[in-house]
Parts: structure tokens; C-alpha cells; sequence
């Protein structure tokens, strides 16, 4: 019997390339207020990454330390097949409030990337970017980009992990 399109996927697929995401991670956030400046927090961060559903969505819970304070968040990161793209809800205590984030990427981008919004206090919904990187397997970067209704996109928020008791 042919395997299905999810099954080939998580295989050998985008599904298959979010499971190496799947383990303890241990890094460094840097939090931008302002673009072409200095971050205006460095944080220490854990996360746990674990598969849900059969590998369908991984699930990220961390936490991360400012010295004063730990801030926690949540993410749940996909891939869907019929629409080919990645898709993410994302939470924390921080930057969403009593929301989440729903961002997704454009079908005919390659990677891990979505884009949602958020309400500005004054004018226009602001622009936000997620992304996913993993350049080998005990590394993964997580990018969060600001994109303002009048400007091009600046880093907001950059997560370096590297897998627990790798060094």
C-alpha cells in the first residue's frame, strides 16, 4: 500500500525536518526595541520541543531569565500539506498579552516562515515575521522580525539554541 502524503512527509519531508527540531534546547534571546541598535535585553533561555499528533506539530514551551524575571511562552509549529506552508500559533507572557499570534507562511516560500499581525496602539496593524532555522542538527535559530505598516522589517527578537548537554 502507497504511503500518504503526510507519511512520505514525515518520512522525508517538511514534517521529517521538523522533527529534528524535538529535544532540550539551551541558549541566548536577544530582544530589539528599536531597529540598527543594540539589543535592549539579553535573556537566557531552555525550551522543550515535542512532537504532538503523530509528528503533525512539534509544541515549544520555554522559558527565559532577564535576572529579575523569567518569561514563558508557547508555540505550535506545522506544516500543511495542502497548503504548503508553515504555520505557527504562538503565545508568551511578554510580547501577546491574552493573545496569539497566528502567522503562515506564503505557498511558494521555501523554509520555516510565517507571517501574521498584531493591533498597534495607534493607526494601522503592525507586521510579524517568525522563522525557523536549523543550520546543523544540535543548533536551531528562532528569528522574530517587526515589520511596520511604513518601513521595511527589523529584527525583533532572536533565539540561539543549542541542544542540551551538547557544550
Amino acid at each position: 500500500m502507497d504511503a500518504t502524503p503526510f507519511q512520505k512527509s514525515l518520512a522525508d519531508g517538511r514534517h521529517a525536518l521538523l522533527q529534528n527540531m524535538v529535544g532540550e534546547w539551551v541558549g541566548r534571546t536577544r530582544v530589539w526595541f528599536e531597529p540598527s541598535t543594540e539589543p535592549a535585553l539579553t535573556l537566557l533561555q531552555r525550551g522543550h520541543v515535542r512532537p504532538m499528533l503523530g509528528g503533525r506539530f512539534l509544541f515549544h514551551e520555554y522559558a527565559a531569565d532577564d535576572g529579575s524575571r523569567i518569561h514563558e511562552g508557547i508555540a505550535l509549529y506545522g506544516w500543511h500539506l495542502e497548503r504548503a506552508r508553515f504555520e505557527v500559533a504562538w503565545g508568551d507572557d511578554f510580547h501577546t498579552g491574552t493573545g496569539l499570534m497566528l502567522c503562515a507562511g506564503a505557498r511558494e516560500a521555501p523554509g520555516f516562515h510565517g507571517l501574521g499581525s498584531y493591533p498597534a496602539v495607534k493607526g494601522p496593524d503592525w507586521g510579524w515575521r517568525i522563522e525557523l532555522a536549523q543550520d546543523a542538527i544540535d543548533t536551531l535559530r528562532i528569528a522574530m522580525f517587526n515589520i511596520p505598516p511604513d518601513g521595511p522589517e527589523a529584527l525583533a527578537v532572536e533565539t540561539l539554541y543549542r541542544r542540551a548537554g551538547t557544550g
